[in-house]
């Protein structure tokens, strides 16, 4: 038996589109869809885009069947002199998902960093850390925290005693809410 498997017999429809434009001299977004259609009303449609431009880009993607089936993705990234943000997420039609973010800022004798993370399923967590330094002293830590409100983290700092020696101390907080500390002293000749 002779089988056919030409576009005109499974009714077989592809259409693809790549789309290039320029907002300004510096951005450029880039597109392109697929639509694939069949036979029993089965098919998808694929689209996908990316933007780029100076400290900045972008991308999504996305996949739609027929049968209510697909996903959503996105995410994106910038950055201006030391600072950072960029973020990123992905969708299912059933409900399914993330999201997820962190940033940086930098700044003449400090940093700090912040990043989380959200489940659909309700589950989490944000962390944040921070240092900074100047004057013969330094200061930093991390705290962590979950979306049912367990904290855990560090905090750490050093202090130069301006006679050879480094004063130095570390406190941790653990999930359930107890600490420890530890400190040192250090002589450098």
């Amino acid at each position: 038996m002779q089988k056919i498997f030409t576009a005109a017999a499974i009714g077989l429809t592809l259409v693809g589109s790549s789309l290039a434009f320029a907002s300004d001299a510096d951005a450029r977004t880039r597109a392109r869809g697929v639509s694939v259609q069949g036979a029993y009303g089965r098919g998808y449609v694929r689209q996908g885009s990316v933007t780029r431009q100076p400290g900045y880009r972008s991308a999504s993607r996305s996949l739609q069947t027929n049968g209510g089936r697909g996903y959503n993705y996105n995410n994106s990234y910038s950055r201006s002199g030391g600072d950072v943000a960029a973020s990123r997420s992905f969708q299912t039609n059933n409900g399914r998902g993330y999201a997820y973010n962190r940033s940086v800022d930098r700044e003449p004798g400090q940093v700090s960093a912040d990043r989380g993370f959200q489940a659909n399923n309700g589950r989490g967590v944000v962390s944040s850390r921070d240092a900074s330094w100047g004057n013969g002293s330094y200061t930093g830590g991390a705290t962590h925290t979950t979306n049912n409100g367990t904290t855990w983290g560090r905090s750490t700092s050093v202090t130069n005693n301006g006679d050879g020696s480094y004063s130095g101390s570390v406190v941790r907080t653990r999930p359930d809410g107890s600490t420890s500390s530890r400190s040192k002293t250090v002589t450098r000749d």
